[in-house]
């Protein structure tokens, strides 16, 4: 009685195995990339006396760089785009507030009329994003 050892011929991989993982990475990279929320790149202030809120909900967030444009999520908007966007939020939803992330470089003229825009949709309810800052040693 002779043992046959296996040739190169007689070698098989099982693939399914395989298929199946590069499956499982590909859900968890497509749903790994739509979890990260992009934003416009501005440079947030710090204030010492900032509360940084982790109420999210009924909430858009508009964002403000150092030349004065608004953004929407990632998209340039007009500021009249902005009142009719936000009358718009507001007749579906009345408890909608506005959060603002102005960059700390804009000057307050732009932040102004970007508030203006607000109180014309009737927002009242703004929230300004800030760092926690410390307190400053000698």
């Amino acid at each position: 009685m002779s043992m046959k050892l296996p040739t190169k011929d007689d070698v098989e991989i099982d693939m399914a195995p395989m298929i199946d993982m590069v499956f499982l990475l590909l859900i968890f990279f497509m749903v790994a990339s739509t979890m990260k929320k992009e934003k416009v790149p501005v440079k947030i202030p710090e204030a010492k006396a900032a509360k940084v809120s982790t109420d999210i909900k009924d909430r858009i967030t508009i964002s403000l760089d150092r030349d004065g444009q608004a953004y929407v999520r990632l998209s340039p908007v007009s500021l009249k785009q902005i009142t009719k966007m936000l009358d718009e939020e507001l007749d579906r939803n009345p408890r909608t507030r506005v959060f603002i992330r102005a960059d700390q470089d804009a000057p307050y003229k732009f932040c102004k009329k970007l508030i203006a825009a607000c109180r014309d949709a009737g927002a009242m309810d703004l929230i300004y994003a800030a760092f926690e800052g410390s307190e400053e040693t000698p």
